[in-house]
């Protein structure tokens, strides 16, 4: 039915100024909203609000989805370089221990107390223990 025959037939011409379409069928619902542009022309706007409900929330998941990646990827960078801070501490720091070790057993009184230390062990497990 054109537009101007049912404002006639309701008595209502000049003062319509929206007509809201349910469309039993969702799948149609684009394919409706061009035909309606077609037959109406530019005069008048054809909406589908839920198609665009939809499309606005797709495109804020859309952004949300950009935000969670990216964030993921700075927790990844700093997640990789305490890993890598932690390890270069750990090996300096043991590199430390073993230097300064090696620098003191290669003194001769170290020496010297490691020979007494050990050999003050061997002789504790030669003696025999008491129980009781």
């Amino acid at each position: 039915m054109d537009f101007e025959k049912a404002q006639e037939l309701t008595e209502l011409e000049g003062k319509v100024s929206l007509i809201l379409v349910k469309i039993k069928d969702p799948c149609e619902v684009i394919e409706t909203r061009d035909l309606l542009q077609e037959k109406f022309g530019v005069e008048f706007e054809v909406l589908a609000p839920k198609i665009e409900a939809q499309q606005n929330i797709q495109s804020q998941l859309a952004g949300f989805q950009l935000g969670l990646n990216i964030q993921s990827i700075v927790s990844l960078f700093v997640c990789g370089f305490l890993v890598f801070n932690t390890m270069f501490m750990a090996v300096g720091k043991n590199e430390t221990y073993c230097g300064r070790a090696r620098e003191q057993f290669n003194q001769p009184k170290s020496l010297e107390w490691f020979e007494y230390l050990y050999n003050e062990m061997k002789k504790r497990e030669q003696q025999p223990t008491k129980i009781g």
